[in-house]
């Protein structure tokens, strides 16, 4: 039995390397102008993110504040009802309460000095997600303008050097003409062409 024939295809060309190199270096470059179109909107929702954190963070150092506020209020008054009372439990119980508002007191100015600390970084976030945001907004909008920009551009005219070309070839079109109607009317003046013709 006889073999089939396969069909054959032809050989597709394989790009050079000259050509792939200029392609992936468009390609790149598209990539790149696409992240840089993107990236003021990534850091503006990346500095969202953060303000959100830090101000769940500012909402529970408040709550601890108003605690440790209410703890000391709770010591005070227990200090000043044990204050009169002699007792060695009363004295007891007086130190606890003094120390419950010490403690009360240091947990209250590191939570402050905390809390001014996140406030202002919460400022400089909200300066920069601001700036980004706004960065975002005005590259679009350049973006807008250019591509009217475009559209609406007339198509650039050939250069110079090459309508010098093409009237240099037109008078020496026309030097030729001239000097093949001079040769003609040259052959007709002459009297062996009028005799000729009589």
């Amino acid at each position: 039995m006889p073999k089939k024939k396969k069909a054959r295809h032809p050989k597709m060309k394989k790009p050079t390397a000259k050509l792939q190199k200029q392609k992936g270096v468009l390609l790149l470059a598209e990539k790149v102008e696409k992240e840089f179109r993107q990236l003021p909107a990534r850091l503006a929702r990346l500095y969202r993110q953060e303000l959100m954190a830090q101000k769940q963070q500012e909402s529970k150092w408040k709550a601890d504040i108003n605690k440790a506020k209410a703890l000391q209020k709770n010591a005070e008054k227990k200090q000043a009802a044990l204050r009169a009372k002699t007792t060695p439990s009363a004295k007891k119980q007086w130190l606890a309460a003094q120390k419950a508002n010490h403690q009360a007191e240091k947990t209250i100015k590191t939570l402050t000095l905390q809390l001014k600390q996140l406030v202002q970084k919460n400022e400089a976030l909200r300066a920069k997600q601001n700036k980004f945001a706004w960065l975002g907004k005005e590259l679009q909008k350049l973006e807008k303008q250019f591509s009217s920009k475009r559209a609406s551009a007339k198509p650039l005219k050939k250069p110079a050097a090459k309508r010098v070309k093409s009237n240099l070839r037109k008078q020496a079109e026309q030097s030729m003409m001239a000097n093949q109607g001079a040769a003609s009317d040259a052959v007709m003046d002459s009297p062996e062409t009028e005799t000729a013709e009589m």
